[in-house]
């Protein structure tokens, strides 16, 4: 799981692309190259991280419903 977001940054004429992975730490916006071996994997745990995100949103939602009076 990966907090934060994956940006293109450029296409290169032959097709290949490179991304940055975009986190906010400490108040600052930090900004790291990711190599195209560690793209899968990245884009697999920011995607979990969006999941789960949602998932929380979701039970809190249940429950506040639970204990409206």
């Amino acid at each position: 799981m990966a907090r934060g977001k994956l940006c293109l940054m450029r296409r290169t004429p032959s097709g290949r692309t490179h991304y940055n992975h975009q986190t906010w730490s400490g108040g600052r916006n930090v900004v790291k190259h990711v190599p195209p071996d560690k793209l899968p994997a990245l884009r697999k745990a920011v995607a979990g991280h969006t999941r789960l995100l949602e998932l929380v949103d979701e039970y809190a939602d249940a429950v506040s419903k639970r204990t409206k009076i």
